[in-house]
């Protein structure tokens, strides 16, 4: 009868797995191994083709001080706009022409603007968040990816630089409320009563005590010239910086691949990724340390004799 418990080892000589040491024991991963081994200029490269994740979400950072400066401001000015359009709106009934109360109609349609303005300022950068997050989270399908990644670097720069033109534009409209908004609440008051619109903001036409103006109280619920002006500056240089990242992705690929990249380009390789010697990633497997087997039984017991049958 042949034995029942069979010694076998790979490898050459056994060993002993009592003294055998336990780092032996443990084998290491390929991510470890990559990052201890790894050169500095591979680990610069991995941070510069990172850049175009990095603007992303330094774009990410801007749309969120805008988004909140918007809401505090945004609050003050729909309180006010809904009073002075009812107020002008009586007045523009009740004028017996349209030249006497044409100061306080070009103040409406300023202030329509400007809220116009506002809100389409809000749904542009409702479109760079939507598009920044399907870049950051949703792109995952490889065969689909080149062309989803170029279709959405289009719609994002699009929508994103339509924020310093609209944020330009409403300076402008900023400049021309200031302006005319004293003279255009001084003609509609002479044709119909401010009493309702200075009770609820708190303010007065002409100047009185203790009782702030009414067109003050429309530059203090507006965007200043200046905020506007600092974030143009914020938008354009955010942008600058997403084109430039995706530049030097873009120069890095194709100008300087790396090791894996040049070794598939090669028309004479034929066993591209079955060789061994050669490709970098299969090198880098060879490197890993892989536990020996451990025999079943310890070399110091003795196989069972065999029997045999007369």
């Amino acid at each position: 009868m042949p034995s029942l418990l069979r010694w076998w080892s790979v490898g050459g000589a056994a060993t002993d797995p009592v003294k055998e040491p336990a780092a032996a024991l443990q084998p290491i991963s390929t991510v470890e191994m990559e990052t201890q081994t790894m050169p500095l200029h591979k680990r610069m490269r991995q941070i510069i083709v990172n850049q175009s994740i990095l603007a992303q979400f330094f774009k990410l950072i801007v749309l969120f001080i805008i988004a909140l400066i918007h809401v505090f401001y945004a609050r003050d000015f729909l309180n006010v706009f809904r009073e002075m359009e009812m107020f002008i709106e009586l007045a523009h009934t009740r004028a017996p022409e349209v030249r006497e109360i044409y100061r306080a109609t070009f103040l409406l349609d300023l202030l329509v603007d400007y809220k116009k303005n506002l809100w389409m300022s809000v749904s542009a950068m409702c479109a760079c968040l939507s598009s920044a997050c399907f870049f950051l989270l949703l792109i995952r399908e490889e065969a689909y990816k080149p062309y989803l990644l170029v279709m959405m670097r289009v719609i994002d720069a699009f929508l994103f630089m339509t924020l310093p033109v609209l944020l330009y534009a409403r300076s402008m409209l900023v400049g021309a409320i200031i302006r005319h908004s004293d003279d255009a609440l001084v003609q509609a008051s002479k044709q119909a009563n401010p009493s309702h619109m200075m009770n609820t903001l708190h303010c007065s036409v002409t100047m009185r005590e203790k009782v702030p103006l009414c067109s003050a109280l429309i530059e203090r619920a507006i965007f200043p010239v200046v905020l506007l002006e600092y974030l143009v500056v914020l938008c354009i240089i955010t942008a600058a910086y997403v084109g430039l990242a995706y530049l030097i992705v873009y120069c890095i690929k194709h100008w300087f691949p790396n090791e894996t990249e040049m070794f598939e380009k090669r028309p004479c390789h034929e066993c591209a990724k079955a060789c061994s010697c050669s490709h970098p990633d299969l090198r880098r497997l060879q490197n890993l340390r892989v536990p020996t087997l451990r025999p079943l039984v310890h070399p110091s017991y003795a196989p069972l004799p065999t029997t045999s049958q007369a």
